[in-house]
């Protein structure tokens, strides 16, 4: 009974750090190592903002804030825009509020486009025995493991993560199938987490969670 309230404690763990790390995966399709993974209160606007609710039709983000970013420095420029659709935020940084805003636009239309030309295509059968083989390598090298953490550090979870958007149907496939542990995986490729807050630690809503996302996207 300790070792499984250890192993929820540890999932709901990971679930907030992957949360807290999803500006900075958003594009990229790979983890941000300098990403806070213990707090959101990085992002906190600290400089007035510009606020504004959008319409939300599939794919597209529901508010956007655009403000003076005086905590996050970035070579971009001391203003940024958040889009969130309430499952993913996106920050862009640039040198005037509207140079930040077209950024954040062009980084949501990149993702968007690339979750659309996966959607309703069928996968590349070099991927899918490239992901075969490394799930293969990754279950069998960690069977003894019970952190998600050290689940999350093996290099082959990381090379998955490392295919991006195009192994998303069979990250979801084996979700669905195997239940393995891909909720960091899945969030570090879309920069998006559909799991409700009260269920985090809870292994079968997230994976319901996922599943509905990825049918909402068309990619199971």
């Amino acid at each position: 009974m300790p070792e499984r309230v250890e192993w929820r404690a540890a999932l709901r763990t990971t679930a907030i750090r992957a949360r807290a790390e999803k500006t900075g995966i958003a594009v990229q399709g790979q983890l941000n190592p300098s990403a806070d993974p213990t707090s959101r209160a990085s992002e906190t606007p600290t400089g007035p903002t510009i606020e504004s609710t959008l319409e939300s039709p599939m794919g597209k983000p529901r508010s956007q804030n655009t403000f003076k970013d005086e905590q996050r420095w970035s070579t971009a420029g001391h203003y940024a825009t958040r889009l969130s659709d309430g499952s993913r935020d996106l920050i862009a940084h640039g040198a005037t509020p509207e140079e930040s805003e077209q950024r954040a636009k062009r980084s949501w239309e990149a993702r968007e486009k690339q979750i659309a030309q996966i959607a309703g295509h069928s996968t590349d059968e070099g991927l899918r025995v490239v992901f075969e083989e490394l799930v293969l390598l990754w279950s069998t090298e960690t069977a003894h493991l019970s952190s998600p953490v050290r689940l999350t550090e093996h290099p082959a979870y990381r090379q998955i993560i490392g295919l991006g958007p195009s192994v998303l149907p069979l990250v979801l496939r084996d979700l669905a199938e195997q239940r393995h542990f891909w909720f960091p995986a899945l969030n570090a490729i879309t920069g998006e987490n559909p799991v409700p807050d009260d269920a985090a630690g809870d292994v079968e809503r997230m994976a319901h969670a996922w599943i509905e996302w990825g049918r909402e996207h068309g990619l199971m």
